[in-house]
């Protein structure tokens, strides 16, 4: 294999500016414990083959600057341009119209046609 296998570091890095909403935490030790469990428990658990565990292992780097903005950055949103109603008060996004891209809450302001936000640490949504 002529691959070059990423340095621990890089690959939590590409880990959470790739996935968000999956890895993004209070600490980078917070990251690199989610990241490195999916990798060991999920990835690495024998159920995958070898493939798809040879690609993640070697993804391209990405800036630092990308990663580090969802590290101490809790919640993670993201945004629907479209709700349907489902009565008694209750709303729902309208699955066709996800927003492109992940926030942080400073950044939610800047996209006046999102009417929908979910908090990503949170598994069910929220208005």
């Amino acid at each position: 294999m002529t691959e070059h296998i990423l340095p621990p570091r890089e690959f939590v890095l590409i880990a959470v500016a790739t996935y968000p909403t999956l890895y993004s935490s209070l600490t980078y030790d917070e990251v690199a414990t989610k990241v490195f469990d999916q990798l060991f428990n999920v990835n690495g658990n024998g159920i995958r083959g070898d493939e798809e565990l040879i690609k993640t292992l070697t993804a391209a780097p990405v800036k630092e600057a990308d990663a580090l903005k969802w590290i101490g950055a809790e919640p993670v949103w993201y945004g629907y341009t479209k709700c349907k109603e489902l009565g008694h008060n209750l709303n729902f996004p309208d699955m066709n119209s996800h927003y492109p891209g992940y926030y942080l809450e400073a950044e939610k302001k800047d996209h006046p046609s999102v009417v929908y936000w979910i908090n990503s640490t949170v598994h069910f949504p929220v208005t």
